[in-house]
């Protein structure tokens, strides 16, 4: 499984705190595409607040905007190597996981015809074909969408700091993992 096995949390914030940020982590969906676009009828969005990845420079951690950031305001995952150009990201909390899950489960009932399935590689270093995203039938992250070069247009929602959260959410949810 992908487990917590080589990755690691810097910093959390102190128990009972938000860590500075609005009380309000859980999980939000955008409003649906338009009538009429692709993908109107074969999606549903649903966003997680996080910076994403994180720059390091001297000790010091910084937002893609170059504002340092602190540790103890924003948890920092530290992955064993690079993916897609960063070893830094924001973590994702317990509370941002476990309404994750209710989300995800309450829309799972409501349309019982989206299998169960996710990819095996959940964190693809390069997004699917059109082919394997029109043939794949489940759950997938906006970062098998759209590629990441340049970095600017990457897409690194979810990022890889939910990995170390994805053994738990499987098992809520009776998620399949599948080759791709």
């Amino acid at each position: 499984g992908e487990g917590g096995r080589g990755y690691s949390t810097r910093s959390r914030p102190p128990p009972g705190s938000s860590g500075g940020r609005s009380p309000s982590r859980a999980p939000r969906c955008p409003p649906p595409p338009r009538p009429g676009r692709r993908g109107a009828r074969r999606s549903i969005a649903i966003e997680l607040e996080n910076l994403g990845f994180i720059n390091e420079r001297g000790g010091n951690f910084y937002n893609r905007y170059g504002e340092e950031i602190a540790e103890e305001q924003y948890p920092i995952h530290e992955h064993p190597e690079p993916w897609r150009g960063s070893r830094f990201y924001e973590a994702y909390t317990d509370a941002q996981v476990d309404s994750l899950i209710l989300l995800i489960d309450d829309i799972l009932r409501r349309h019982p015809g989206i299998p169960r399935r996710i990819p095996q590689n959940f964190f693809p270093e390069v997004p699917l074909t059109r082919t394997q995203l029109a043939r794949f039938k489940g759950i997938l992250a906006h970062t098998f969408t759209v590629g990441y070069i340049p970095k600017r247009y990457a897409k690194y929602d979810v990022s890889i700091a939910l990995r170390p959260h994805m053994d738990r959410i499987c098992r809520a949810l009776k998620l399949q993992r599948v080759r791709i």
